[in-house]
């Protein structure tokens, strides 16, 4: 057994010390074990405390239970939580797994008094390290050498690991894009050699390595990249944008790696993206092959593609258990991010009369990235940036004068209108929306004097 004796562990929670410490007291082994570790190795704070033990769930249960509440859940594979302070620990006893009839779950679990058992059933080396402050670090299978490397490697045959748990092959996606680390031959072709057994996980699960990989950094562009064909068995409409032309002058990528460019945007903006942009980002132009046409002169030209775009996209959201508020958000994201952004109040104006100001932003944003993939020169670029700024400004200036921009800004109603002798329901909501307009296009103050006067004009002719 492999120790390492210099590591800080000023991290570590009072709680998760005085857990171990409670063990040791009652004549038990117990250690940090996985994800935990491996943070502090890098020097990230950890979110998650996992412990193993070599105490059997009953002991740990006689042990914790007079003192706090505890949460059974997982007793048959051998996991007790402890409730400390609000906070949440759980604690597993040394096991060893067997029986994956469902590429996810093991059928048997038996409970060891080796820690070296339990940690050979773990995924990848980084995450099969174990920590106390009697023995500092145990790295058994070389995780902090992978993490030196850079590395993402199995524990023991990739093969294995993965028909076990198929879920892995998201993980070493996620942690690849996450840590910028490489994932070693063995594993990368264990990945694809297994990757159907993906349609065996729950997509729930999937959704959440899916957001997890597009939060890192650059969206995970070079693993979607590199490992398409892995994402294509759970989102196979994207195969279609793999190698299609454009044939346009302002795309001299195919439709997917245009995509995966725009993915790679990064700017002070970058970090407060959220996963409804990077959703929108991923999905923006996944219509284009299904409306490609040539004009005479053979450029490729993609009519009404920001609508297609949608419906595959809501299509794609809803297999994947997305939200509805985030299926309404990206696809209200992809339908208008092929619009003419043009920095007139009265154009900003109708525009928050159909979206509100955050959706704007986030539009302006998505814009941005877009724009990252084309083929445009770096004066293109700083010209269209500067003219997006300036949308946005003016965009700021609109809701600073709180503005008239919706029915429910104008100064006047359907009440206003009938009591000034308009027939109750005829015309009135065409009325409105012609002094909305007028509002709009400053044609005509709000108030409400000003839009009787109009009113008492319109009511006198046909606006059929």
């Amino acid at each position: 057994m492999i120790t390492i004796n210099a590591y800080d562990s000023s991290l570590i929670p009072p709680e998760a010390t005085v857990i171990l410490n409670t063990l040791y007291d009652n004549g038990y082994e117990a250690y940090l074990v996985g994800g935990c570790v491996r943070d502090m190795y890098m020097g990230k704070i950890p979110h998650d405390w996992d412990i193993t033990t070599n105490a059997k769930p009953d002991e740990v249960i006689k042990i914790f239970g007079k003192d706090y509440n505890l949460i059974e859940l997982g007793k048959k594979f051998g996991t007790i939580a402890v409730v400390i302070n609000n906070n949440q620990y759980e604690i597993t006893t040394y096991r060893t797994e067997s029986g994956y009839t469902d590429s996810r779950h093991p059928t048997e679990v038996c409970f060891e008094q080796n820690l070296s058992e339990d940690l050979k059933r773990r995924d990848f080396t980084m995450n099969a390290m174990a920590y106390s402050p009697k023995t500092n670090i145990v790295d058994i299978f070389g995780g902090t050498k992978s993490i030196d490397t850079k590395t993402i490697s199995c524990v023991g045959n990739p093969n294995q690991r993965f028909t076990e748990d198929a879920l892995r092959i998201l993980r070493a996606l996620r942690f690849s894009a996450q840590f910028k680390f490489n994932i070693d031959s063995e594993t990368k072709k264990a990945i694809f050699d297994n990757k159907a057994l993906l349609k065996n996980i729950s997509v729930e699960r999937i959704n959440t390595e899916l957001c997890k990989i597009l939060m890192s950094r650059n969206c995970g562009a070079e693993i979607f990249r590199e490992f398409a064909e892995v994402f294509s068995v759970f989102i196979p409409q994207i195969e279609v944008m793999i190698g299609f032309k454009q044939n346009n002058k302002y795309h001299k990528y195919d439709v997917w790696e245009h995509t995966l460019h725009c993915m790679e945007y990064e700017s002070d903006i970058f970090m407060d993206t959220d996963i409804i942009i990077r959703l929108a980002v991923l999905f923006h132009d996944i219509g284009k092959p299904h409306c490609y046409t040539e004009d005479d002169n053979k450029n490729g030209h993609f009519c009404n593609h920001q609508q297609i775009s949608a419906e595959i996209t809501t299509e794609i959201l809803k297999s994947l258990k997305f939200s509805n508020d985030i299926i309404s958000k990206v696809t209200q994201l992809i339908l208008y991010h092929n619009i003419d952004f043009i920095c007139k109040k009265s154009y900003i104006k109708r525009l928050l009369n159909k979206i509100n100001a955050e959706s704007i932003r986030k539009l302006i944003i998505l814009r941005k990235y877009d724009l990252f993939g084309q083929n445009r020169t770096d004066k293109e670029l700083d010209e269209i940036y500067t003219k997006l700024d300036l949308f946005e400004k003016m965009l700021d200036e609109i809701l600073e004068e709180q503005s008239c921009f919706s029915l429910k800004d104008l100064a006047v109603n359907g009440k206003d209108l009938i009591n000034i002798g308009f027939a109750e329901n005829k015309n009135i909501g065409k009325t409105l929306n012609v002094l909305l307009g007028m509002v709009i296009d400053e044609k005509t103050d709000n108030t409400k004097e000003s839009l009787i006067k109009i009113a008492r004009e319109l009511n006198n002719t046909d606006l059929q």
